[in-house]
């Protein structure tokens, strides 16, 4: 069977082309208690995302940690970020719009029972992309001492391309490290199909079927069937609140902003959380003194989650165009000062060596995206004497 040398990083650059309709999100959104007429609006957005062919969007994420042992710094920071000017066919949009008919759960044993989605998403999206990643100098210097002296940048910017079923990324930023000076480009559709014809995928989803994997690797299956419902929105919904905002400019249009906040102590004592919890103990994943422990700490939650909790702060916005329904922003903000948790750590006796309970302790995480140019051509090209991979290169079977 052909090794598929590139396989893992053109999944990730699949799951890329998979946000191409942004927030792909496969369920209808939690509208709580809103207007009917806003409720309407919010869950129009994502057929209205699904439906257009060209526009470019902007993407941030931070990820901030403060005080916790074992870190290089005071605060830890590590920033991504991927802007690009999306164009899609017929073909591309309809592989989006399968994927995105699915429950979440279901995408990643889809796209290796028909790999002809992704296949058609390389072929149905072109887009000019540039991603870029920042963090902590003092991060860099201790990864690069983890990785054997192997130097890791603290700042990386790389441009790519996909046009017409080709793969293109500009090296140049890696030349010191040893990559290739320059553009290289992959053929990754006549890739992707040739993987297909060696069985590859069907090897995969043989191996990723949930009775398979019961019989060959319980302890898999299991840590898959609680992602999986992890993943049901419904379990979480008791949870929720979401209001409408004021309404906000977004390029030129003006947009509703409705903003969804998530309480974590109150989820954490909910019926579905418990329920949850009594699965994975009925599952046989843990048991005697484990699991009994674990019934202890669910009996106990309702008294000290909202203690625990009190300082994570958890909110999404989304800002919708009112005409067109289309998605200009969203944001997303996980914020949890942990105060609360240490004093109770530290009069328990609990507190995990190396942690000053009197440091400033929080995990932040922050993303923001913007969309806009909705509909209009977007000039994506193909470099020019880019150094050209052939599949056989890709596969592992030449040198």
């Amino acid at each position: 069977m052909m090794r598929p040398k590139y396989f893992s990083l053109f999944l990730v650059l699949i799951m890329i082309l998979a946000t191409f309709g942004t927030a792909f999100a496969q369920e209808p959104p939690f509208c709580g208690d809103l207007a009917e007429e806003d409720c309407a609006l919010l869950q129009s957005s994502q057929a209205a995302m699904l439906g257009v062919s060209e526009y470019q969007s902007a993407n941030t994420m931070v990820v901030s940690v403060a005080g916790l042992p074992g870190l290089p710094a005071e605060v830890t920071e590590v920033g991504l970020a991927l802007n690009a000017a999306w164009s899609a066919d017929e073909t591309g949009l309809g592989a989006i719009a399968e994927l995105a008919s699915m429950p979440q759960s279901d995408v990643a044993l889809a796209t290796v029972e028909q790999p002809e989605l992704l296949i058609d998403m390389a072929a149905g999206i072109d887009a000019a992309m540039t991603a870029s990643m920042e963090m902590t100098p003092e991060l860099a210097q201790m990864l690069t001492a983890q990785a054997g002296g192997v130097p890791v940048p603290d700042a990386l910017t790389l441009d790519m391309v996909l046009l017409d079923g080709v793969f293109y990324i500009d090296l140049s930023p890696l030349a010191s490290y040893g990559a290739y000076d320059g553009w290289v480009g992959m053929p990754l559709v006549d890739y992707l199909v040739a993987v297909k014809d060696s069985g590859y995928f069907e090897e995969r989803a043989a191996q990723m079927d949930p009775a398979t994997l019961a019989q060959t690797d319980p302890t898999t299956a299991l840590t898959l069937a609680i992602q999986n419902a992890l993943m049901d929105p419904k379990l979480y919904e008791s949870a929720l609140t979401v209001e409408r905002a004021d309404d906000v400019d977004m390029d030129g249009a003006t947009a509703a902003v409705f903003v969804t906040t998530f309480d974590a102590a109150t989820w954490l004592t909910s019926p579905e959380f418990a329920a949850l919890m009594k699965s994975i103990v009925d599952s046989g994943a843990v048991s005697g003194a484990d699991a009994a422990q674990l019934d202890q700490a669910m009996q106990m939650l309702p008294m000290f989650a909202p203690m625990l909790f009190q300082g994570l702060s958890v909110q999404e916005a989304k800002a919708i165009g009112v005409d067109s329904a289309y998605l200009y922003g969203t944001s997303f903000n996980l914020m949890w000062d942990m105060a609360s948790l240490i004093q109770m750590a530290a009069m328990s006796g609990q507190l995990p060596e190396g942690l000053d309970p009197n440091a400033a302790t929080a995990i932040q995480i922050r993303t923001e995206g913007m969309n806009s140019d909705f509909g209009n051509a977007q000039e994506i090209t193909a470099p020019a004497d880019a150094a050209m991979f052939t599949v056989e290169q890709m596969l592992g079977q030449a040198q």
